[in-house]
This record gives structure tokens, sequence and C-alpha cells, in this order.
């Protein structure tokens, strides 16, 4: 009996209606006949892309669900969010000075890996509930006796102890809510009703190349037996056999394939023993190819075979939670956080000599992460005692094993990994050559997702240019603080406040001086980042005199002057007043615009091909005040801040105003660019609050009213980081992304239609415009005769609806001036839930703007004493054009009107209400008149605003058939416009 395994056979995951899998291998070679794809690839978060195939071409099916950007690849980053995102994770958001609620949501998820990562490798407790939930605090939590005791009733009889479970999300960076907790136990249900798994439901698994993730397991022990899958056959020298033969035939032949059996596992770099021979035996007698890889897939599912305890089973939920998977798509094999993990096969990855690749091409084992780790730890026991054998030199063999395993150290990333991981790819034991070609994928898709272009080009520039700066800013603060000490030739200070440097500069002088510490084995103090407690103590020690040197030069003891004293001792300068006030101004400075580069401001610049890298550093503060002085951000950061004055309860309410008007008046000094500062020290005068107030007061247009309390001693104006909490508003708000999770799909194709970032404050805004007729201008009604009057706004811009651009340009410039109005009223609210209804308003309008230029306008109008909004959409195409308007009030319901050119004029009007029917009959003749036709009265049950706006506010455009790209040259604007301006008014 003459029988070949080849090591190429793989199994396809693709095959349909239980067909054997000898159709798919070709007689002659043995190997697959038609290429089965590799990856099962959706666009969603998480998809399944279990290891299959080594063919190349497969590989690229990978790209297609990865990289893309439509409705449900946001929806899925939303659910991400909601699922992962703990209360220290968003206060990590807020103290780098990022705006969560504001974020894209891819952008949102990219950012928060990293902070996940450093949180659950820096073993952080997350806060909350983290010693026991008990009926009592299960009460508390969901706020019902009944739902605690139905959550402690599943977890009981899903055999969990609420204290492990609690302990398990901790550990896995998981805020406890109700909604997670019974998240886990339902998929710890699910997982109970399947496991252990059976040997039919483990052919199952293994034979349509099915990841062990809770929701495949269920399927597969669900699936019946694996004789649907051809019936079971075996290997003999005929090719496969009919499942007909006695068992004793079956064993004698078997074991007369044996040598060719155990040969297969060795490939597989796993021992031949009983377990892998009956997987082994298992495999062919399931009529499943016997390769390394399906020997590894089923080996991987051993520990699911026998009993699995509750505890595993939520670790894995835990894990695959905290990633942003659900559940039941917990991957059970997985023992070790997500983000862990991806880090540590990168390191490992890294360490492992090419001297290991030789070796396992020596020995004709698969070349893959898994046995390239085993192999070194076998080589570190074995090189306890030094070899005095030369190393030979490389044959052809080992040679393109060492090219692809630099190749795999080159592409591989933390960030592709991830994604890797998250999709259930094995990572481990993937051919490395396959395994290169899924990394190029996942990093072509990250780069795509951050970058999108139609451009290839332009996306790779960018995403290498963000992952160079992201590598350079995430060093630059552990560099030696000593470089601020650098002077150059000419006697100035290398990186002082008036010096023309960059940011790569400084990394590259952090660089050596880091290495020079590194060579003399010394410590140091690092720019940000704080020391080693032991690195501490010697900094410590070694400058115990500093604040004495500081008192003989009169100059006061903080920590920011005792630093610069510091940084002038480790260069050996002389210390005079001059230096470090030289050397403060430079640690303050560039500490100040490294605090401000936020990973969201890195993606938008290079975005817009801006490298904070290579800008000199006054050009990067200037441009990064422009950041700073955004109304929005301004808007974001007052609403937190009150926020959490009204969760404080234990200030009193003079006490609240006081920190109100002293917010007020710093953020107003911030906005003047210290102008009162300036003009007390050119009159000498004393630099107190009261100082400063009483000069913004003078100077400015008209009085603040608010107050500062006698007994407030005053900030200190050289603290580093946030003075604000942000911990205490976590928990509420990160409750926002747990709604915008449920948002419907509308409301996101609404958002990327208007090219609105998908953010759940985009979303609150884009759902009030749909639903919330008029909303946004809510604010100005009621105002003082300073604010525009509602008519006057929309009359100003009828009066310029003659044609597109002039319309648009009128509308705009209406809106920018609404938003101005909105920035000013922000500071002179005193509640969090006024300022952020002047949030919504304000996005409100951005997407307003955005939309504009599609001539799609939402104008204020106030009917029978009834504020709401008219929405006119204009469109056109080669010799036609079509006006359509909606609007909506309590007292006539929902009317909407369409107009057609096509040569002569001609429409309808749509009401539901008899009220609304009264009216527009006794308004029709006078409506013909400044129309110039009679359009239809139609009653309709129910109206469908959407239809009439053309996929911005819903999907009819392509129903209409009209062509937004089309030749409009022929068209009368002049008539279409006339005729909206008529109606309307």
């Amino acid at each position: 009996m003459n029988i070949t395994f080849d090591t190429e056979y793989q199994i396809s995951p693709h095959i349909s209606g239980g067909r054997p899998h000898s159709e798919n291998i070709n007689t002659q070679t043995g190997r697959l006949a038609e290429n089965g794809a590799g990856f099962l690839v959706s666009s969603g978060i998480g998809a399944d892309i279990p290891m299959g195939t080594s063919d190349k071409t497969a590989v690229s099916d990978l790209a297609a669900g990865l990289s893309a950007t439509d409705v449900q690849l946001k929806t899925d980053y939303m659910s991400v969010m909601s699922l992962s995102m703990s209360d220290e994770d968003y206060g990590e958001l807020v103290r780098t000075g990022q705006m969560p609620e504001d974020m894209d949501a891819t952008d949102s998820v990219t950012i928060l890996d990293d902070i996940k990562a450093a949180l659950i490798k820096g073993g952080t407790i997350v806060a909350g509930y983290t010693d026991t939930l008990d009926s009592a605090t299960l009460t508390e939590l969901t706020g019902s006796e009944t739902a605690a005791a139905d959550l402690l009733n599943k977890a009981s009889d899903a055999g969990i102890d609420m204290d492990t479970l609690v302990e398990s999300m901790n550990k896995q960076d998981l805020t406890v809510t109700p909604e997670r907790i019974s998240g886990i136990l339902d998929a710890v249900s699910l997982a109970n009703e399947a496991l252990p798994l059976s040997d039919d439901a483990a052919a199952y698994m293994v034979g349509n190349s099915k990841s062990p993730s809770i929701e495949n397991i269920y399927q597969a022990s669900n699936a019946g037996s694996s004789d649907g899958m051809g019936g079971r056959r075996y290997y003999s020298e005929d090719g496969y056999v009919s499942q007909g033969g006695d068992s004793d035939r079956i064993e004698a032949d078997l074991e007369e394939l044996r040598p060719q059996i155990e040969e297969t596992i060795r490939k597989s770099g796993l021992e031949v023993n009983t377990d892998t021979y009956s997987d082994a035996r298992f495999l062919i007698i399931h009529n499943i190819p016997l390769t390394p890889e399906t020997l590894l897939e089923m080996d991987g599912l051993r520990d699911l075979r026998g009993d699995v305890s509750p505890e595993r089973l939520v670790q894995s939920v835990s894990i695959a939670m905290s990633a942003g998977i659900t559940g039941s798509k917990a991957n059970l094999t997985y023992d070790e956080s997500i983000y862990i993990q991806a880090e540590s096969i990168k390191d490992s990855l890294d360490s492992i000599p090419d001297t290991i690749a030789d070796e396992l091409v020596s020995e004709g084992r698969i070349l893959n992460i898994r046995n390239l780790q085993q192999a070194y730890i076998r080589s570190q026991g074995e090189n306890a005692t030094p070899s005095s054998q030369d190393t030979p030199e490389p044959d052809q063999d080992q040679i393109h094993a060492r090219r692809i395993l630099e190749e795999a150290r080159i592409t591989m990333s933390v960030e592709a990994n991830r994604l890797l991981l998250r999709s259930n790819y094995r990572i481990d034991i993937a051919p490395m050559e396959e395994l290169v070609d899924a990394l190029k994928e996942a990093e072509q898709a990250i780069a795509q997702r951050l970058f999108p272009s139609d451009d290839g080009d332009v996306t790779a520039t960018r995403m290498q240019a963000y992952k160079a700066v992201k590598s350079e800013l995430g060093e630059i603060p552990s560099m030696p603080a000593s470089i601020l000490g650098q002077y150059s030739a000419a006697g100035r200070l290398r990186f002082g406040v008036g010096e023309v440097y960059t940011l790569h500069e400084v990394y590259e002088a952090g660089s050596v001086r880091r290495e020079a510490y590194i060579r003399a084995e010394e410590s140091y103090e690092a720019l940000m980042t704080a020391p080693r407690r032991d690195m501490g103590d010697s900094i410590r020690k070694a400058f115990q005199n500093v604040d004495d040197i500081l008192d003989d030069l009169n100059i006061e003891a903080n920590e920011i002057n005792r630093r610069a004293v510091r940084i002038l001792g480790y260069n050996s300068i002389e210390i005079t007043p001059e230096k470090i006030e030289q050397v403060r101004e430079a640690d303050m400075t560039l500490r100040g615009v490294l605090d401000r580069l936020t990973p969201d401001r890195v993606l938008n610049m290079i975005r817009q091909d801006v490298n904070p890298l290579n800008m000199p550093i006054q050009e990067l503060g200037e441009y990064l005040d422009g950041q700073d002085s955004d109304p929005e951000r301004q808007a974001a950061d007052y609403a937190r801040f009150l926020m959490q004055l009204e969760r404080q309860n234990a200030i009193t309410e003079l006490e609240r105003d006081s920190y109100i008007g002293i917010y007020r008046m710093l953020s107003k000094l911030d906005r003047t660019d210290d102008a009162a500062v300036g003009k007390l020290m050119a009159m000498g005068a004393e630099m107190s609050f009261a100082g400063l107030l009483s000069m913004m007061r003078s100077s400015a247009k008209s009085g603040m009213d608010y107050s500062v309390d006698d007994s407030f001693a005053g900030v200190d104006p050289s603290r580093i980081g946030k003075a604000i909490d942000d911990q205490i508003s976590a928990a509420f708000t990160t409750g926002k992304f747990m709604e915008s999770a449920r948002t419907s799909e509308t409301i996101i194709e609404n958002l990327l239609m208007s090219g609105e970032k998908v953010s759940p404050d985009n979303l609150d805004a884009m759902n009030a415009l749909r639903n919330k007729r008029g909303d946004w201008f809510k604010p100005f009604i009621g105002k003082s005769e300073d604010s525009r009057n509602i008519e006057d706004m929309t009359e100003d811009v009828l009066d310029h609806m003659t044609d597109p651009e002039e319309a648009v340009q009128a509308y705009t410039e209406m809106l920018d001036e609404a938003k101005t109005d909105l920035a000013g009223m922000i500071f002179g609210a005193d509640r969090y839930l006024d300022v952020r209804s002047l949030q919504t308003s304000m996005k409100q309008i951005n997407i307003l703007r955005s939309i504009a230029r599609d001539e799609v306008y939402d104008l204020p109008a106030s009917i029978d004493g009834e504020y709401t909004s008219i929405r006119l959409t204009i469109r056109h195409e080669s010799g036609a054009g079509r006006v359509a308007v909606t609007m909506n009030t309590d007292g006539l319901g929902m009317i909407a009107a369409e107009f057609s050119l096509r040569g002569n004029m001609s429409g309808y009007i749509a009401y539901e209400s008899d009220a609304a029917s009264e009216r527009l009959k006794g308004m029709m003749d006078g409506l013909a008149d400044m129309l110039g036709f009679a359009p239809e009265l139609v009653r309709s049950d129910a109206i469908n605003p959407d239809r009439y706006t053309d996929g911005f506010f819903g999907s009819e455009k392509k129903q209409n058939g009209i062509k937004d790209d089309g030749d409009s040259a022929d068209i009368n604007n002049i008539e279409l416009y006339r005729v909206a301006r008529s109606f309307i008014s």
C-alpha cells in the first residue's frame, strides 16, 4: 500500500450539499482541484476567519471584508464601544484631552484598543463592584429586586459564582453592568448546552474549518452525524473507498499507514503519542484529509472534548467582550486577553533567531509560530551548556525559511494581530507564508479604514506616516528629560522657547541620550512618564539640596522649578535664575504640545497630510491653539465640568457658583491669549484673580455676571495634567455608547451620506434632525432683540433663493451665524443639560451645512405659533428638475409637496389631517397664482417624509430616478427656486 499524505491537502470550508471531499481531490496530485476560500469574511467586527488554506488567492478574500467602510461596519464599531468600553477607558480618553462622544466610531475603536491594552497589561482594577455581587448589590445595580433575582438564578443554573464573574470582568477591564453580566451568563449557558464537544461535533468543526466560538460549537453540536459529510471513509491505495468494510479491515489498513501517519504528526510539530495518533485516526475515519494543519486544529479542540469549567467559560467570554465581541462569538480556546496575545505574539516572533527556522526545516516540521516558539524554548535549555560545534551554512530551503520569517517580522504589527485574533484566525498554527499574506491584508484593511481613499498609494503613504508619528510620539515621553538642558555651541538652549526645532529632532536627541544612559547602566528622569520607584529614589537622593539652591536664588520651590534645576544638573550647567527660567519654559512648552497631540488629533492631521513630527514647534503649537479654540471642544469641556459639579453632592450652591465663575474667567483668559495678564504686567498691578477679573471686565464688550468666593485659594498655574476628575462622569456618559449601539442603520447611513463622522453626538444630532423638526434653532427662541428673529432668518435665505450657488451661500452663512451665536450662549448656561442641548444644536448645524452642498435645506419656521422646520430638497437632471418640501406641526400634521419641471411645471401637495385640508383649500387660489399652476391636493393616511429627501434622511434617491451627477446646464434653476420660494412663503 502506497499512500501519500500531501502536506498541502486542505479542507474547503465551502463544501455544499454534503459533497464528499473526494470530489475536491485531484487523484493524480493529491491536491485540491478547486481552491476553496480559506477565509470566511464578513464586513463586521470579529468576523470568523479560521485558518484553512495556504492558497494565496484565497487570502485576498480577507481584504474585501476587513476594508469595508459601509453602514454595517460603523454599526459594528458602535457595538464594540458599547460592549467593551469601561469607565476607566472613558476616563483615560478624557484625561488625554479627547472627546469620546464626538469621536468617529472607527477612530474610537482604534484608540480604545491602545488604552485597553495598557490598562489590562498594567492590571488596572476597574471602578465599581470589585468585591462581590450579592442580592442586595445586584438590586442596587439593576434597580430591581426581580431583575437581580433573575441574574442570580441564571448564574446558579450555569454553575457560575458571582465573585468569579466580577473578578474576571475586572481583569479584562470591563465595568460591571447588568447588561454585561446578562450577556456573559447567556453565552455561558449556550456553551453549557453544547459542551463537552462530541466526536461528530468535532468532526464538523474541523471538516468545515470552523473556529471554536460558542455559536460555532453550538451549531456543530446540533448539525447531526458527520455521515452527512459524505459518509465515513478512509484512505487505501485506491484513494477513497466506500463506507463499507468491517472494523478489523479498517484497523488493519490504518496500522499499515502508521509510518506515514506518524510522519505527518511530526511535521505538524506535535509529539507522536497516543493522543495525537488517536486524533489522526479520527480525521481519517471521518473523511477529513490528514494534514499538519488539520491535526493542529484537532489538537486545539482537545480541552473542549472534555469537561470545561464554568470559570474558564466566564474567562473566555470576558476576554471576547473586552475586545468588543459579543459573548456568543467568544473563542473558547482563548485564556488570555486578545490585547496581551497580540503583543506577546509579536514580541515572541521578534526574539526568535533565524537558526530556529533552520532547525524546523531540517527536521521537516511545518514553519509556524507555534513550532518556532517550542523549538526556541528547547534550544534555550540545550544552550545552557555551550556547544563547540560550528553552525553550518544554511541550505536553500533554510534560506527560504529565513526570508519568510524576516518578512513576517516586518509585516507583523500589534494592530494586525488584534484584528486577526478578533476574527479567530489561528496566528500560531498558520503556515508562515500564509500568515504573511494574512498580515499584509490586515494591514491594508486597517490603512483603508483609517485613511480611506480611492488612491491606494495615498492610503499607504498616510498609513506609513501615521505609524511613524505614533511610534515616535509614543517614545518621546520616556526620553531623558536631560535633553532639555542641552545648549548649542552658540550658547543657546537647543530646545528653548523661540528656537526652531521639530519633535523628530527631540526624538533623535532623546534616542542618543537614552542609549548613552543604557550603555553606562545609569537611571534617568523621563520627559513625561513617571520614573520607576527605585529610579525615583535615586534621583531624589542625588538632588537632596535642590530646595536649598532655589531658596538661595530666591525662587519658589515648586516641582517645575525643582525639575529645571535637576535638568541643568544632569548637563553640568551652571544653575542661575535665567537658566532655570529658560529650562522651565522649554519644559512646559514641549510638554504642553505633547499633551495636546491626542491620538484623534494625530489621525486627523495625517488625513490632512500634516505631519506633526516635521512641523516647527512654534507652528505646531499655533496649529493646536486653533484646535483648542474650537467652540464645540470648549462646549464639551464646559459640559463635562458642569456634569461633574452636579454629581458632586458635597458642594454647596454657593461653591458651585464660585467654581463656575472661575471656570468662565479662566476660559475667557485663555480665549483672549492671556491679554489681561499682559495688561496687568504692563501696569505693574498685582497678579491676582480679582485683578484679572477686573481687567477682563473693563476690556470686554459686556459684563459677565459671576462671583468668586473670598475663601477660594486660587489654583496652581503650574499644575500638570487635568485638575478635573473625569472619572466622576464616566459611568453616566458611557451609557451614551450603549444607546448609540442601538441606533438604527438608517441614522448611520444618513450620517455617512452627509459626510459627517459617525459619533454618539452626531447620531443624537441626526436623530433629532429626522424626528424633532426645528429642534436645532430652539435655543434662539425667546432671546433678546440682539438675537435674530426666526422669521427673519428664513426670509433672508428665501430672498437669495434664485439659483443654487446664491442659495447655498446664503443658507450656510445663516448657519454659521447661528453657530457663532450658540457658542456665545454656551458659557451663559449653568446647567449640564442646557449646555448639552446647545451642543446638539451645534452638531445639527454641522450636518445641515454638510448636506447644503447637495441642495437640501432645513429652514426655521413658525406656523400658528408653533416652531418647526421646512425641509426643502432640490434635484436636477438633464432637462428636468424637482422640488420637494416637507413640514410637520402638531396642529396640521405632516404636509409634503413635490413639484416637477419637465417642460411644464406640475405637482401635488399631500396631507394627513382635516385641519391641513381646510388650510390648504383656503389658500389654493393664491398659491396657484404664485406658482403659475394649480397643484393637486392628495390625502394620505401616512406620509413618509423620507421619500421626499432623496436619501439624506431616507433611501428613495434611486426610486425617484433623479440623477445628482447629470448635466444641469440646461436646467431652469431660477424656475425651480422660484417655485420653492413661492410655496414656502
